[in-house]
C-alpha cells in the first residue's frame, strides 16, 4: 500500500545534526525521519570527546581557525572553517539554553580538555565521556515538545525523488516486526539529508555497524555532485578486545597525559611530530598503521 505525506521540510536522520536542524527550523512544518527509535540511529550518541569551541580566556576563534587549517594541511574550505570556528561559542550557548549541562568547575567555568591538533584546551564535555549521548537526549526532549515537528521512527528512506533537477520529496517505508513494506511518498520542496557517514564500509570501525553512506548514495542517484569523498577520517585509538565495532579510546586520554607506546615502552610519536601524541589524527593513524604493518 502506498500513501502520501506532505510537509514543508523533510529532515532525514536523527543524530545531532538532524535534531538541531529540525529544532532550528521552527515554526516551519517539519517531518523528521529516523530509521530507528530516536537516539538509537546515529553515531552522535557514540561521541565521547565533546565539542570544540574557543570559549577560554586564552583562546579565540582566530586561533581555533588557524589550528583547524593547519591540521587539515591547508585542504579545508576556509570559508566553512571560519563559519564553524566563529559560531562555535554561540552554539554552546544555544545548547545550554536548550538544557545541555556542560561540565563545569565549582566556579561555573567550563571544564575543557585538549585534543589532537588543538593548541588550547577547548573541548567542552557533558557528563565526562558521555557528551554525544547526553546532547542527543536533551535535543530529543526539546523536539518532542515542538508541535511543528512530526517524528517518524522506524522508517527507511529508499530514494530521493527529483523532477527537472529539483528535489520534490522522497520514497520511504515503515520497517519493523509484523509490518509488510508500506511505502510512502514524502512530498516536500525542501529535503535535508543528515544521514551520517560511511564507516561501516570498512572492515574495522568505531561507528555503529549500520552506517553505510546510504544518504550519500541517494543524493548521488538524484543528481547531487559529490566532492572530497576521499577524506574519511579514522580515529587512531580503539580498544583491541575482539569486538566489532571496536570500542573507542577517546582522544581526551592523550590530552590529559596518556602516551602512545610500543611493546618496548617507546613513545614513538615523539620522533614523528612536534605535538607527539597530540599530532593530527591522520598523522597518528598513519604511524600506527605503519608500525602494525611492520609487525609491532
Amino acid at each position: 500500500m502506498e500513501s502520501l505525506h506532505t510537509t514543508d521540510v523533510i529532515v532525514v536522520g536523527s543524530g545531532i545534526s538532524g535534531l538541531m536542524t529540525a529544532i532550528c527550523l521552527y515554526p516551519r512544518k517539519v517531518t523528521l525521519i529516523s530509521k530507528k527509535k530516536l537516539g538509537e540511529a546515529s553515531s552522535s550518541a557514540w561521541a565521547q570527546g565533546g565539542i570544540a569551541a574557543a570559549v577560554g580566556k586564552d583562546d579565540s576563534p582566530k586561533i581555533h581557525f588557524e589550528d583547524t587549517i593547519k591540521a587539515s594541511s591547508g585542504l579545508s574550505d576556509e570559508k566553512i572553517v571560519k563559519i564553524i570556528t566563529e559560531e562555535a561559542a554561540s552554539i554552546i550557548k544555544f545548547l545550554e539554553e536548550k538544557g545541555v549541562n556542560f561540565d563545569k568547575d565549582h566556579l561555573k567555568n567550563f571544564l575543557m580538555s585538549q585534543e589532537a591538533a588543538h593548541s588550547r584546551r577547548r573541548v567542552l564535555k557533558v557528563n565526562g565521556d558521555s557528551s554525544g549521548r547526553e546532547i542527543i537526549k536533551t535535543l530529543i526532549n526539546n523536539i518532542q515538545k515542538l508541535e511543528n515537528i512530526t517524528i517518524l521512527e522506524d522508517v527507511t528512506v529508499d530514494e530521493i525523488i527529483a523532477e527537472n533537477n529539483k528535489v520534490i520529496g522522497l520514497i520511504g517505508r515503515h520497517v519493523g516486526k509484523n509490518i509488510v513494506d508500506n511505502f510512502t511518498f514524502f512530498k516536500a520542496p525542501n529535503v535535508v539529508l543528515a544521514t551520517g557517514g560511511l564507516g561501516s564500509i570498512y572492515e574495522h570501525t568505531t561507528n555503529p555497524r549500520d552506517i553505510y553512506g546510504e544518504g550519500i548514495a541517494m543524493a548521488a542517484r538524484a543528481g547531487a555532485v559529490l566532492s572530497d569523498m576521499e577524506f574519511v577520517q579514522f580515529h587512531p585509538t580503539g580498544m583491541d578486545v575482539g569486538l566489532d565495532p571496536t570500542p573507542l579510546l577517546t582522544e581526551a586520554l592523550r590530552g590529559d597525559g596518556a602516551k602512545l607506546v610500543d611493546e618496548n615502552d617507546n613513545q614513538f610519536m615523539k620522533s614523528i611530530h612536534p605535538s607527539a601524541d597530540l599530532a593530527p589524527r591522520d598523522i597518528v593513524a598513519r604511524e600506527l598503521q605503519r608500525l602494525k604493518d611492520l609487525g609491532h
